[in-house]
């Protein structure tokens, strides 16, 4: 006996195998399991693709599964659709994600559409839409703002920290990964390794008075391999929290709720009161 819904005829069988034989011909054909992959398959895809060639931005693709594609993208790949992809831009403009971050999300699971269809596991990637973004490197501070930051930021490690981006310009993740052996304390310098770099080629960097100053206070009680800018010699992993405090503190910001616009006083992260 044949399972409910299963087709006995003859002429449904051949026409069905005409049709698999010229998506073969066409290399059009899924095979049957891979119609059922769910998003995390082709997401692991993704991931396995940065290892394979050593992306430094491994941990970043893996944290927006992790706190939000996860929520969002649980079916069949298959059912992911245009409209799906729009609620999730919705949804993330709700809670006041920036453009850049939705476009970084959604980058992600377009390069995991990509790789599941060279490895014939989907024929179609669905449209993706793509988000006005704001121009790069808007709003730097003046000397004036600066100096009333400075007078904020507490304690030593992110006051050292403060200074030294202000003074080079250096990216946060450049920053928080320098351990104190790259303190060149003789020669007043700062020795950023081709990993810890956007472009992978190192780089010497000339330390001003004051950050040399700040720098030999902040080094002095910790071991060559701890991290630099940290109070204990552990990694930082975040200084959002303690920039928005030094930001308010100096009264260059406020915190505020990003649905109703009003002003959270006492909290970390904004929440709608």
């Amino acid at each position: 006996m044949f399972p409910e819904g299963i087709s006995t005829s003859v002429r449904f069988a051949e026409a069905t195998l005409r049709d698999r034989l010229a998506a073969v011909v066409a290399q059009k054909f899924i095979e049957p399991a891979n119609r059922r992959s769910y998003m995390r398959e082709f997401y692991d895809l993704l991931e396995a693709d940065y290892i394979h060639k050593d992306r430094k931005t491994l941990p970043d693709v893996k944290r927006r599964w992790k706190l939000r594609l996860k929520k969002h993208f649980t079916c069949l790949a298959a059912n992911v659709s245009s409209e799906m992809l729009n609620n999730y831009v919705d949804w993330c403009r709700k809670h006041g994600l920036s453009p850049a971050t939705v476009n970084r999300d959604l980058s992600a699971l377009r390069r995991a559409f990509t790789l599941a269809k060279r490895a014939k596991k989907i024929l179609e990637i669905p449209y993706f839409p793509h988000l006005k973004e704001a121009d790069a490197r808007q709003g730097f501070i003046t000397i004036e703002q600066y100096l009333e930051l400075a007078k904020h930021a507490r304690p030593l490690w992110f006051r050292a920290l403060l200074a030294t981006a202000y003074s080079f310009g250096l990216r946060r993740g450049e920053l928080t990964g320098l351990r104190v052996h790259q303190f060149d304390k003789n020669h007043k310098l700062l020795d950023l390794a081709p990993d810890q770099t956007k472009t992978g080629k190192p780089r010497k960097v000339a330390l001003t008075q004051e950050t040399y100053a700040l720098l030999s206070m902040l080094s002095s009680p910790k071991k060559a391999d701890d991290f630099l800018f940290s109070p204990t010699g552990k990694r930082v992993r975040d200084v959002q929290d303690r920039w928005r405090q030094c930001a308010i503190a100096a009264g260059l910001g406020r915190l505020v709720c990003p649905e109703c616009n009003v002003e959270v006083i006492g909290r970390k992260r904004p929440r709608c009161p």
